[in-house]
């Protein structure tokens, strides 16, 4: 053993969602209004994250995703994907982010090896907007 590093594990708790740590302990710790996400102009609270990630969430689970069930994300570096990320985490699912340049192919295979039961990509997201507003609510992510 290195000279100056302990042997012993910090305490570790029996429960961990990092969603909960990136989102929701930020806005009960009063601090909501403080920047989470810079994008170009748009600036997105944690309060704002912590909506978009329950909302995401619950349409996650109305989906079927459960628990240890694998989703896959196939979206650029813009704020809806962490909230897509994070959404799935939260309910305790298994995210798997891919890049947009993935070739048919090798999406396939990711798809059937990892057994994906959702896909989250900006097409997906633009008609559960549009199912939304077919129906008369409004839909954010």
């Amino acid at each position: 053993m290195k000279a100056g590093v302990s042997s012993t594990l910090p305490h570790l708790p029996d429960f961990f969602n990092i969603a909960v740590a990136c989102c929701d302990r930020w806005v009960e710790e009063g601090h909501g209004d403080r920047p989470a996400i810079h994008h170009g102009d748009e600036v997105l609270s944690y309060r704002d994250l912590q909506t978009r990630v329950n909302r995401l969430a619950g349409g996650l689970g109305s989906l079927g995703l459960g628990p240890g069930e694998r989703y896959l994300i196939r979206l650029p570096s813009i704020p809806e994907f962490y909230a897509a990320f994070l959404a799935g985490l939260k309910i305790g699912a298994v995210a798997i982010p891919t890049p947009q340049q993935l070739r048919e192919k090798e999406l396939r295979h990711i798809l059937t090896v990892a057994k994906v039961t959702v896909v989250i990509t900006e097409e997906t997201l633009q008609a559960f907007r549009g199912r939304a507003a077919r129906s008369g609510r409004t839909l954010r992510f």
